[in-house]
């Protein structure tokens, strides 16, 4: 809980309700804007009537549910003077006037949002999208990891991919889309998108040996491969991977393969890593069965290993992603640019027929180069598995596809 002097209303993340078994009680609407102390609007659900007890003093409150915080509750001005709460910023303490009671005010680090504007103008052809470096307002920490998500001011064709970026020169990496048929211009200094700073706590690993399976390398045969301890690897969960026939199209849409081209990745050193699941969730046995039912994935015995994160999307549902940040940091980067729409333009000039392609799904149809199927390698609950096909997440493989 945050006391905030700065706050003219008081506000209660709404998964608080939920631990109350009342996030069903219908509330109260309110229709003004909310807006953080970074700037960014926040999603209000409505009012609602709490009791708020501050050591043995409770009173009856109407606060404002939001969408998401980063603390459990904000307790705003109108709550603290309800409370006749006197605070001592140099003693670091907060008095209650009625009982008397002291209570010591601590340091918390809240993980701030910031804007992210564009830094240069950028057209999104119809149905296009592109990667684009946008300005975060405020002092974001370098390296620091954010979350970037839409701005919620965007248009509904205007959209932008939910991503893990992290923080250099006070800029992020922005993937804008472009759902509409017709071009957009999008210019400098637009705002585009918001920066959640991820928390360190969000990738340590857990100790409990109970919860998580530990992973080790040991020497076999000669050969270095990775082996679990403490759980029995879920290999049942596919034996055998779904073969793409040569001439007959799949069933499945990501079935076919494109045989003109490989992915490959070239490590700048020999430095195998490990690096253990920090989070675990249901939906991630589900992924798992798809992946393998689809042919995407097989089991694996790499000495590499990158961990899953489960990320939880707006609308509540949960994203597999795979942490391929220390892959990325031995990874010799291709040197190929992304194409820009200008060159692209002076190209087609003096053309009169053009065709488009629809390559949905476009990274499962390149299959991996055979001698970096191993690097592609991601440890789970369920065991290590591999990728057969393109995987998202790369430093290279993105400008390969789009270039």
């Amino acid at each position: 809980m945050l006391a905030d002097t700065g706050a003219t209303l008081s506000l209660v993340y709404s998964r608080v309700l939920r631990r109350l078994g009342r996030s069903g009680e219908q509330l109260r609407p309110y229709e003004d804007l909310v807006r953080s102390s970074s700037g960014h609007m926040l999603r209000i659900r409505g009012w609602i009537n709490v009791k708020l007890r501050l050591e043995n003093i409770v009173v009856a409150k109407e606060v404002l549910v939001a969408e998401r915080l980063n603390v459990d509750a904000i307790l705003g001005v109108d709550t603290l003077g309800t409370f006749g709460a006197v605070i001592d910023v140099g003693e670091r303490k907060m008095m209650l006037k009625g009982t008397g009671e002291v209570l010591p005010l601590g340091v918390m680090v809240v993980h701030e949002t910031f804007r992210a504007s564009m830094s240069v103008s950028v057209l999104l052809p119809p149905r296009g999208q592109a990667l684009v470096m946008a300005n975060l307002v405020g002092d974001a920490d370098e390296k620091a990891v954010v979350l970037v998500e839409g701005w919620v001011g965007l248009p509904p064709t205007l959209c932008v991919v939910r991503t893990l970026c992290s923080v250099t020169d006070g800029q992020v990496i922005v993937e804008l889309c472009n759902a509409s048929t017709e071009g957009v211009w999008v210019t400098k200094g637009t705002v585009v998108a918001s920066a959640s700073v991820v928390p360190e706590s969000a990738f340590a690993s857990e100790s409990k040996t109970d919860d998580v399976a530990k992973y080790a390398v040991a020497s076999e045969g000669g050969e270095t491969v990775a082996t679990a301890r403490g759980e029995t690897t879920a290999v049942d969960l596919g034996e055998e991977v779904m073969a793409a026939k040569p001439d007959v199209p799949p069933k499945n849409e990501s079935g076919m393969k494109a045989d003109f081209s490989q992915s490959r990745l070239t490590e700048e050193q020999k430095a195998l890593f490990q690096q253990e699941l920090d989070r675990f969730w249901k939906v991630m046995e589900a992924e798992i069965q798809q992946y393998l039912e689809l042919g995407l994935i097989r089991p694996s015995t790499s000495p590499w290993a990158s961990p899953v994160l489960m990320i939880r999307k707006s609308d509540g549902d949960i994203r597999f992603c795979i942490d391929y940040r220390k892959l990325n940091a031995v990874t010799v980067k291709d040197c190929y640019p992304m194409p820009l729409i200008d060159d692209i333009l002076d190209v087609l000039r003096g053309a009169k027929l053009f065709s488009t392609m629809d390559i949905a799904s476009g990274y499962w149809n390149v299959p991996m180069h055979e001698n970096s199927v191993s690097k592609t390698a991601f440890t789970c609950k369920y065991g290590l598995y591999e990728w057969m096909v393109m995987l998202f997440g790369s430093v290279t493989l993105c400008l390969r596809l789009n270039g």
